[in-house]
């Protein structure tokens, strides 16, 4: 099946060198070892660079879409996780970092990049949806949805009323009378001033 190459001690492997081998009834010439190196580097390589803009392109959406999605997570908040995620997509919303019709990364992305559940960030995404901040496509994903300045006008309002409720509570449950709730806030007014 071989024939030795020229100055070649190693018989065993005749596909590394350049040589002639015969294969049933036809004789054949092998390139010499670099042609094969190079073909396997580039393909390699090709397969790589890929891999890589691929997954990217993949995470971020098409890249005249993509915009920058930065999410800061803490695990030790007593705030939920869900609520983390919806509460920064939602003020990205309003200074228009993230803009109408742009994508999110799908949920087993953002789980991913974030290390967080796909149900955390699923939880977040609905609710977002609920509120009116995002629109989900089936099978193809979750968009800022086109909102007026009216809705972001009723989610601050809302989430104003949110903390008040919250002082509110705590001020009960400190036993703070009406009058005194009004007092301190009377006063915080004047120092806001």
């Amino acid at each position: 099946m071989t024939k030795k190459a020229a100055g070649s001690h190693q018989e065993g492997l005749p596909f590394l060198f350049p040589e002639t081998y015969t294969a049933g009834s036809q004789s054949h010439h092998r390139p010499p070892l670099s042609v094969f190196y190079c073909y396997m580097v580039f393909t390699h390589y090709v397969q790589l660079l890929y891999t890589v803009f691929a997954k990217k392109l993949a995470l971020n959406g098409p890249a005249e879409r993509r915009r920058a999605m930065e999410i800061q997570i803490s695990h030790t908040s007593m705030e939920p996780i869900y609520e983390q995620i919806a509460g920064q997509i939602r003020l990205q919303i309003r200074e228009g970092t993230l803009q109408a019709q742009d994508p999110l990364p799908s949920v087993r992305g953002f789980a991913r990049e974030y290390r967080v559940s796909a149900l955390t960030v699923k939880k977040a995404y609905d609710l977002l949806e609920e509120e009116g901040f995002v629109h989900t496509v089936h099978g193809k994903g979750t968009y800022v949805a086109e909102i007026s300045a009216n809705t972001v006008q009723e989610e601050l309002q809302k989430q104003l009323e949110s903390q008040f409720l919250q002082a509110l509570a705590k001020a009960r449950a400190m036993k703070l009378t009406e009058e005194e709730i009004l007092d301190l806030v009377r006063m915080l007014m004047e120092e806001y001033r």
